[in-house]
């Protein structure tokens, strides 16, 4: 039992939600509009989370928060605190142009995350442009491109130079030759597979990976550039959460977030496909878990003057699972749990066996999230210790008595006995 643990999971408790105050987001300008992405602490397994979303000038996008790994090459110099650099590049107007001096000869341009990866992410690369004949790869890969590598490369120079590159194994999947304009570019890797996904195609190879951390490249080389305007790194769910935006008023908007898969979901990037909200990428948002207006009915009811009559919703989760819940003294399931209650105050209670019982009191007026940390019941361990030093005490006194006690005849009968046995 960690001392420092208990500590740590007692503040936990106190706070009673895992979510911070605000959560970071960014807005991307895709160029005929904008999605928003917001990182969401938790989504329950077939399950829903809402946040509320406040336009409020104070708070600014940040990619950095958001995702695994973020740059919109902000600025004239690459952030070296992130690159590695191989090669050529160039940097104009928030974008960064790789192997820019390429007529004369045969140049190139590559930029390395220091950050290292695994499998389940997904790569994104948004293209500002390229020359005609192009030559571009993007993916995780070792410094030399000799054994450990998930990438794929586009090359005009014909069939025998693009595809996949897996570990070692090449998969002339997808096409790389007569490329239309590219305006973005992501890899999906996986378990057990690799995806290619642009503007103009999706292809994937099904291919076993081992559990290795590689940077993450992208390059243009030989009689080609490419100009990139922002990458990512995000994490991959089987299925990507969906949502739903009610408008409770014109400042404040209501999302609900679906995750469809069988296990939840957290500190995940969630995208919300072109709010009508959003009029620049540098909007100001406030987002939380919690309503700031609780009473305020959505002006999209059809009859704002009288009382909605649907019950709000209480999600419960706990770490670990599998909780006891008793709602107002009346056994309900185990956690994680959804379930509609009556609007007013109820009595929570939380049980599981070798942790301590969390009580709690709320007052439910809206859709409400309660994620507790259990404490570990360390009274268990107090009395195995009490009964161990007792043993340990009450055993040697016995031995210790008994030698003072025990006559020498009953002593030599006994080793007598040893000696024949």
């Amino acid at each position: 039992m960690n001392l420092k643990y208990l500590i740590f999971g007692i503040l936990l408790l106190s706070l009673g939600f895992v979510y911070a105050e605000t959560m970071p987001y960014w807005i991307e300008d895709y160029g005929n509009g904008y999605n928003l992405w917001v990182k969401i602490p938790y989504i329950p397994a077939n399950g829903d989370t809402v946040v509320y979303i406040e336009k409020d000038s104070n708070y600014k996008p940040d990619g950095d928060k958001v995702f695994e790994f973020f740059d919109d090459f902000d600025g004239n110099e690459l952030d070296r605190s992130k690159w590695e650099i191989v090669g050529e590049y160039s940097m104009h107007n928030g974008k960064i142009k790789l192997n820019p001096n390429w007529v004369g000869g045969y140049k190139s341009g590559m930029i390395e995350t220091k950050k290292l990866f695994g499998k389940n992410i997904i790569i994104y690369s948004k293209i500002d442009s390229h020359t005609s004949y192009i030559r571009y790869g993007f993916g995780e890969a070792d410094d030399n491109f000799q054994r450990n590598y998930r990438f794929y490369k586009y090359d005009d120079g014909g069939p025998r130079w693009w595809g996949f590159r897996i570990d070692g194994d090449w998969y002339k999947e997808g096409y790389g030759y007569d490329v239309d304009r590219l305006e973005y570019s992501q890899l999906t890797i996986g378990n057990d597979f690799v995806e290619l996904k642009d503007n103009n195609v999706r292809y994937r190879v099904n291919h076993e990976l081992p559990s290795v951390k590689l940077p993450v490249h992208f390059t243009s080389w030989s009689c080609s550039d490419v100009t990139l305007d922002y990458v990512y790194v995000r994490k991959y769910a089987d299925k990507e959460p969906t949502t739903t935006i009610s408008k409770i008023n014109d400042n404040l908007y209501k999302i609900t977030i679906h995750n469809p898969n069988s296990y939840p979901l957290k500190d995940f990037q969630v995208k919300i496909p072109n709010p009508s909200f959003i009029t620049s990428k540098f909007e100001g948002l406030k987002i939380t878990d919690k309503n700031p207006q609780p009473t305020q009915l959505s002006d999209t009811s059809s009859t704002p003057t009288q009382p909605a009559h649907k019950k709000p919703t209480l999600k419960i989760s706990t770490t670990p699972e599998g909780a006891d819940i008793y709602i107002d003294n009346k056994y309900i399931g185990k956690t994680p749990i959804t379930i509609e209650l009556e609007k007013g105050k109820h009595k929570i209670e939380l049980k599981k066996d070798g942790y301590k019982p969390n009580i709690q009191d709320i007052t439910l007026n809206d859709d409400m999230f309660l994620n507790v940390v259990l404490t570990e019941d360390i009274s268990k361990y107090l009395a195995i210790a009490v009964v161990l030093i007792l043993g340990v005490v009450i055993g040697g006194y016995a031995i210790n008595k008994r030698k003072d006690d025990k006559k020498k005849k009953e002593v030599m009968d006994e080793l007598e006995d040893l000696l024949k046995k």
